[in-house]
């Protein structure tokens, strides 16, 4: 009877292994499959969604965008970032390269030593060596579709750290930011610092970075201008006339809202952190852990402005910066951004 009873037990105990790793098999199979979906379900602009926002805390997968815009390039592709590390942008780049269809990528030196030992002999790249940053976060495919905003192309800021990007369909903004291209491989002279495009039926401003207090005093007036509502996700902030500008919004009974990155507002950013909560401003840090890394400014749920410049003497001095303003919001975009901000905003904590 014991030896029935041992032999059951072992019955029972086999089953459930097997039981155990059938379920992890098939758990496996399904991640596989999640992870091979092809990237066109991604919606990218065009002609009917000719603005379009991705971002990672909103459910979207940054990564997936990227390589779906790249695997749809059927003229060119051109991408400037300051820096590029994830596997799945430069195999994707390598790729279309090989294929075929010019690729041009421009980055900062000082943060791809190696790069060269990880792309195709077929992709045209320009290193830059400056005093400041290279500091832009833009591709465009077939000289129509434009990403730009926050991200840059490693793993970690594409998957983890918090990011907005905007897609835009619009050959004249392409056009525009083709020639950045151009005046960083030296063959073009300076831009203008500034230039206004129609996208569908959204103005969408371009500034260049840097050009100091010219971008500097239209984000103050964008300030001055709010009547309702203010939010700023920074990551990293030491601007004191940007911040005076968020002061006297909230003496003029606008609802102000900030959050910054947990470590930058700790360090570089702390003084405009004492400053804020010293005149009352809702202030908060993002949670240790993954960066905040927004740069955006969002006005009674009616104007963005997004890009790649923190509010830093840097970002506006010294770097090769830019941001983008957008007016007159649609609703799904608005609703896309309460989401994103009310994600922001309860993830984050007092200082």
């Amino acid at each position: 009877m014991k030896k029935n009873s041992r032999s059951l037990s072992r019955f029972s105990s086999n089953r459930l292994v097997k039981t155990f790793f059938s379920l992890c098999a098939a758990l496996c199979i399904s991640l596989l499959l999640w992870a091979q979906t092809p990237t066109s379900t991604v919606q990218l602009p065009d002609s009917n969604h000719a603005l379009t926002f991705y971002a990672n805390q909103t459910n979207d997968n940054l990564t997936k965008t990227f390589q779906a815009a790249i695997e749809s390039a059927q003229d060119s592709i051109l991408m400037i970032t300051y820096s590029i590390s994830d596997h799945t942008i430069i195999d994707c780049l390598n790729k279309q390269a090989e294929s075929g269809i010019p690729v041009k990528l421009i980055c900062d030196a000082k943060t791809s030593p190696r790069l060269e030992q990880r792309l195709s002999p077929h992709v045209h790249l320009v290193k830059k060596y400056e005093k400041g940053l290279m500091h832009q976060k833009i591709l465009i495919v077939d000289h129509r579709n434009v990403w730009l905003g926050s991200a840059n192309m490693t793993s970690d800021s594409l998957k983890m750290h918090g990011n907005l990007v905007q897609g835009i369909n619009s050959q004249e903004l392409a056009a525009f930011l083709e020639k950045k291209a151009a005046v960083h491989e030296g063959q073009a002279g300076r831009l203008p610092f500034q230039d206004t495009f129609t996208v569908g039926n959204q103005a969408v401003e371009i500034w260049w970075l840097p050009c100091d207090q010219t971008a500097v005093q239209r984000l103050q007036k964008l300030i001055d201008s709010a009547k309702k509502t203010v939010r700023v996700a920074m990551f990293t902030w030491t601007r004191y006339d940007l911040a005076r500008s968020i002061i006297e919004a909230a003496r003029r009974q606008v609802d102000t809202e900030v959050v910054i990155d947990y470590q930058a507002g700790r360090g570089a950013g702390a003084k405009i952190v004492a400053l804020l909560k010293e005149y009352n401003i809702k202030v908060f840090l993002s949670r240790p852990g993954p960066l905040l890394h927004h740069k955006f400014l969002y006005i009674d749920g009616e104007i963005l402005v997004n890009g790649s410049a923190n509010w830093t003497k840097a970002a506006f001095t010294q770097n090769d910066d830019c941001f983008i303003v957008i007016e007159g919001l649609t609703e799904s975009q608005k609703l896309q951004m309460d989401e994103l901000w009310e994600t922001i905003r309860s993830d984050a904590q007092p200082p």
